[in-house]
């Protein structure tokens, strides 16, 4: 058994220890050290159990991958891409890279990203760690702006990511739009000789309508010029007659 405890002259002189007790014996056998006190006894909380049921439904999850080879192929395809120039890929690993180059897309087709981190990592095919530190990284380093949208008393929107460096935005626009394909147009010979002679046949049927009409008046005005000559001669004989 330890042994008991001095009682302070503060503790003795308090109001606690002086107010009248229904069994002096248990009192002094607390003062003196002989019987230790509890805690107060609490009755459980109801609340507590709802609680604990609404954090672990509403608790986040971590975000796996359904096809980890898939995921691999989009991060090195993506991390290993044109979408960051020379002077400023060397500052980042492959998997930022790959969420950077995510966000330059966005960048290069609307003019800012506003996709939320889980969606650049699903698409990116990696961690939503991994974009954080990219973006915490392309941050300190100047070379995009992120700026947070709260709403007061509701769930706050995606952060709006800016491209800010302006090598990198010059390398977006010089660049080849990721909409369409790059390269020449496709031409079908087929397709075109068909076209060909469908427009050579048009110009030839039209040439020849206005051959065909050009010949009519001709003729007409030989008719005319024909009749205006015979009428003179009829007269005369008309005349002798």
């Amino acid at each position: 058994m330890s042994a008991p405890l001095e009682v302070s002259a503060a503790l003795l002189n308090s109001r606690l220890v002086k107010a009248s007790v229904s069994d002096p014996e248990l009192v002094e056998a607390y003062m003196s050290g002989a019987i230790r006190t509890k805690g107060p006894s609490r009755p459980p909380n109801p609340l507590n159990r709802h609680s604990r049921r609404l954090t672990a439904r509403f608790n986040r999850k971590w975000q796996r991958s359904p096809d980890r080879a898939a995921s691999v192929k989009r991060r090195r395809m993506l991390g290993g891409s044109s979408s960051l120039p020379d002077t400023i890929r060397h500052h980042y690993t492959e998997g930022e890279r790959a969420a950077l180059a995510v966000v330059a897309g966005e960048v290069k087709h609307h003019g800012v990203c506003d996709l939320p981190l889980d969606r650049i990592a699903a698409v990116a095919g990696v961690s939503r760690t991994t974009v954080q530190n990219a973006l915490r990284e392309a941050r300190a380093r100047g070379h995009v702006i992120v700026e947070p949208r709260p709403r007061k008393g509701q769930k706050n929107l995606t952060n709006l990511v800016h491209v800010s460096s302006k090598e990198w935005l010059a390398w977006l626009k010089r660049g080849p739009s990721l909409a369409r394909s790059i390269g020449f147009k496709t031409f079908h010979p087929t397709k075109n000789q068909d076209q060909k002679t469908i427009a050579g046949t048009c110009q030839g049927a039209e040439n020849g309508h206005d051959h065909a009409s050009g010949d009519g008046a001709k003729g007409l005005r030989n008719r005319e010029r024909r009749r205006s000559r015979a009428q003179p001669a009829m007269a005369k004989e008309v005349h002798r007659g």
